[in-house]
């Protein structure tokens, strides 16, 4: 609909403001004068080209709002400059805040990983899950026959070989091979949750 920035406040201008302000001599004159510098102005403390762009815009529709209550001798162009700086003020303030927030969300959000860190670190996971695997291999080996649970405790817990187990047991060094491998296959099975 419009090609352009002015056709747009010109539309504006006639629309609602005409009886203030001849347009086609002040306002243009401003305009055409004022926007280049007007734009650097709030591109130097905004750093940003389109906000700059959107602040000028605004501080037009705002100057266009109070230029029907302004005398004839006011000051029109400080006061579209204070609108302006106004503007950009409230822009670098909302900036501000959104750092703050996001500064102290990060904050928040490193403090808890840092924290998460610390105690996987410091966690020792023998202590957490070592009695429940004790417990498991305890009720296992008490449900195994005599001779199996003792051929186990003196192969893993008292460090004896094959062939003293089998001495000691009055068994062959074969039957001690399938009974220490029975009950590992056993304990496997207790222990499925936890291998």
């Amino acid at each position: 609909m419009f090609t352009s920035f002015l056709e747009l406040f010109s539309y504006i201008w006639h629309k609602f403001y005409r009886e203030v302000v001849d347009f086609n001599t002040e306002f243009v004159k401003m305009f055409g004068q004022y926007h280049s510098r007007l734009l650097k102005l709030a591109t130097r403390y905004v750093r940003d080209p389109i906000a700059a762009e959107d602040i000028i815009s605004d501080s037009y529709v705002a100057f266009l709002s109070a230029a029907k209550d302004m005398s004839q001798d006011a000051n029109k162009i400080g006061f579209l400059v204070t609108i302006v700086k106004n503007n950009c003020l409230n822009y670098l303030y909302a900036q501000r805040n959104h750092l703050r927030i996001s500064k102290s969300i990060h904050s928040d959000h490193l403090r808890l990983i840092e924290a998460n860190i610390e105690s996987l670190e410091n966690c020792n996971p023998n202590g957490i899950l070592g009695s429940e695997v004790q417990n498991i291999i305890k009720a296992t080996l008490t449900k195994l026959p005599d001779l199996d649970r003792q051929v186990f405790e003196k192969s893993r817990f008292d460090g004896k070989t094959y062939a003293e187990i089998a001495q000691d047991c009055n068994i062959s060094v074969r039957n001690v091979t399938s009974i220490i491998q029975r009950v590992l296959a056993i304990l496997r099975k207790g222990l499925k949750d936890y291998i």
